[in-house]
């Protein structure tokens, strides 16, 4: 016998239970309730993380905009802020790295390019602060990048902090 009405009506529904030989046993009831919760409906950044995780993509705020209050109080700058930046002003940007590549005819310069929600932001990375924050910029999926503003975009990276609030997997296309 199946439950008769919806998944989550709140009536009884009879359900036979079957003996060790087969015997119907006993017929107890089911009572689905406000409080049961067969399926518990996630949100913010347990929904985008599940979507990363399967899909490689979300279709919800990017990640970034959960934070990005906290960073602007810190004066983390945005991609999009950046645009208006002079030439030598040091600056930091945080986001999740998409790039991570070193050509092999840069001399073991590391590109990174940094995603939030308004945009991209690209880095170069000096073999000497690569090798002295390997660890940080190979190991950590979201980034908070301290450059000095350069031509046509590029920020000359300093210093790197990871954000250790997100749990997100970002597809990054690392070295390639």
């Amino acid at each position: 016998i199946q439950p008769a009405g919806a998944l989550f009506d709140s009536v009884s529904s009879p359900r036979v239970s079957k003996g060790s030989c087969g015997t119907e046993e006993a017929l107890t009831y089911v009572r689905a309730t406000d409080t049961t919760t067969f399926l518990k409906r996630m949100e913010g950044l347990e929904l985008i993380e599940a979507d990363l995780r399967k899909t490689g993509i979300s279709i919800g705020p990017h990640p970034m905009a959960l934070i990005r209050e906290e960073m602007n109080k810190k004066g983390i700058l945005s991609a999009r802020q950046i645009l208006t930046l002079k030439k030598g002003q040091v600056v930091s940007v945080a986001g999740a790295v998409i790039i991570r590549q070193r050509p092999m005819t840069a001399k073991n310069v590391v590109f990174i390019t940094l995603e939030d929600e308004t945009g991209h932001s690209n880095f170069v990375v000096m073999p000497d602060k690569f090798e002295k924050f390997r660890a940080v910029i190979n190991q950590n999926d979201y980034l908070i990048i301290k450059g000095i503003f350069e031509e046509r975009g590029m920020l000359k990276a300093v210093y790197f902090e990871p954000i250790h609030s997100f749990t997100t997997e970002v597809v990054s296309h690392n070295f390639r």
